[in-house]
């Protein structure tokens, strides 16, 4: 018995900017949006709005890292060939049913990943909150941030000079 997916896209309009967002059975998903950009061990710099379509990536950005094998016995095998390796990875993601009633009032929560500021990212498939949005009726929004000394030495540089 072969079960055919309800896929396609969706476009949200936000004071951020237009967003694509892609429907895949009953959820709408809004991935690697990014909410800041930063240059190396410099503080982040919120994004403007674009008037351009904001279009996820095909691969999500996450911060370099290493991935032990033992973090992937844990949690479960992670597929790098998902991911785009940048040191900026301000970026959030966004997840919510499909069919809802105008203006109906959602819960949200915002889920930030752990991983000790050194592994992680807030769309690590392990970590997929579509069966949550579906069940409970909410949406969730992930975030991604940068990670080690990416995200830190900066903070650390400074407070070394003080």
């Amino acid at each position: 018995m072969t079960t055919q997916q309800n896929i396609g896209t969706h476009t949200f309009h936000s004071s951020f900017g237009k967003i694509l967002a892609l429907k895949e059975n009953g959820i709408l998903k809004a991935k690697s949006i990014r909410y800041a950009h930063s240059e190396r061990f410099q503080k982040p710099v919120p994004e403007k709005p674009s008037s351009s379509e904001l279009v996820f990536l095909d691969r999500t950005p996450v911060c370099p890292q290493n991935i032990s094998p033992l973090l992937e016995k844990m949690i479960g095998k992670i597929d790098l060939d998902l991911f785009e390796v940048e040191e900026s990875t301000q970026y959030l993601s966004i997840y919510r049913p499909e069919n809802t009633i105008q203006n109906e009032k959602l819960p949200v929560v915002v889920w930030i990943h752990g991983g000790s500021y050194e592994i992680g990212c807030g769309d690590v498939s392990t970590a997929d909150p579509t069966d949550w949005v579906k069940e409970q009726n909410i949406i969730v929004v992930t975030v991604s941030y940068r990670l080690g000394f990416f995200g830190f030495l900066g903070e650390v540089k400074k407070d070394l000079l003080i």
